[in-house]
Parts: C-alpha cells; structure tokens; sequence
C-alpha cells in the first residue's frame, strides 16, 4: 500500500512538471503589431485596393490579433484584410503571408507559392530565413526580434527601408 503511494506521488509529481514545463500558447499580439509596422518600411508595388494579409495556420485563434489591428488600421491608405488559410493549397494572393511556428513545417511550400506575386513572406522559426522567408521572427534574451533578408525581399519585387533593415537582424 505504501508502495503504491509513493508511485502515486511521484506520477503525479512527473506529471505536475511536464504541465508547467509545456509551452504556454503563444500571443500574437505583439506578431501583429510588428507586422503592421513593417508596412511602413516596405513598398509594395501601386495596387488599388484592400491590402491582404493572410495567416497559414490551423488555429483560428491565432487571427484575433491581426483582425483586431486590421479594424483600426490602414496601408496606405487601404483598408486591411485578414484571412486564415488552414493549408498551402488555400492560399490566396496577399500582400502578407504569415507562417507561424505551429506552421513552419508547411514554410517552404507556402514560400515557393508566393514566389512572383509581390508578398512579403513572415515565418517564425530559427533557420527559416535562410528558406527564403523574407522576415523571421526570433527570440533573443526572451525578447521579440525579427531577421530580414533584403534579398528574399527584393526576390518578391518589393522595396525595404534602409531603416528597417538597421532594426532588424540582417542576413
């Protein structure tokens, strides 16, 4: 009986651990308004119009920041729309593709779709700058940074600030 107690305790106390140990859902809040910053530092070229943003993830909560920044925000002028694409094959055209983590397996697919069609492509994994994503956030001393990639960004046929590129991580 003592023995089935210990065993017990130490279970739960294993399985205590491993709950506080999980990774906490990540708020996209602070993803969102980065990513409406970057509209400032880039140009797209002239289209008339809403500016589109697309999401690729299967987690619809995911969207609610970028939506609630879409409802007080303009780009140049244009109203913002936000859409969640579950996977690569919904993709439509946007001026925005975001991937998030839960999503970085799908990245280079969703990279390789874009490739023409003047969208910055943001992910959110170590090394997916190097893929060919335009922007990559990262986390440094547990802050929020972001890698840019003047090249992958001139590759989609659009315009970087030089002032976006001296805040950022350039690769």
């Amino acid at each position: 009986m003592r023995r089935r107690l210990i065993i017990g305790f130490f279970s739960l106390l294993i399985v205590s651990a491993l709950i506080i140990a999980a990774k906490p859902p990540t708020d996209y809040k602070f993803h969102s308004i980065y990513v409406y910053n970057f509209t400032k530092y880039i140009e797209w070229p002239q289209s008339a119009g809403t500016f589109r943003i697309a999401i690729l993830s299967s987690d619809p909560s995911v969207l609610d920041p970028f939506q609630k920044m879409a409802e007080t925000k303009l780009v140049g002028g244009n109203k913002i729309e936000v859409e969640l694409a579950r996977n690569v094959n919904n993709l439509a055209d946007c001026n925005i593709l975001f991937v998030p983590e839960s999503e970085s397996h799908a990245a280079s697919k969703a990279i390789e779709k874009c490739k023409g069609k003047n969208t910055l492509v943001i992910t959110e994994k170590s090394g997916l700058i190097e893929s060919g994503s335009c922007i990559n956030f990262v986390l440094v001393d547990n802050r929020l940074k972001f890698e840019i990639s003047k090249s992958a960004i001139e590759s989609a046929g659009l315009k970087v600030s030089s002032q976006l590129l001296q805040m950022g991580i350039e690769k």
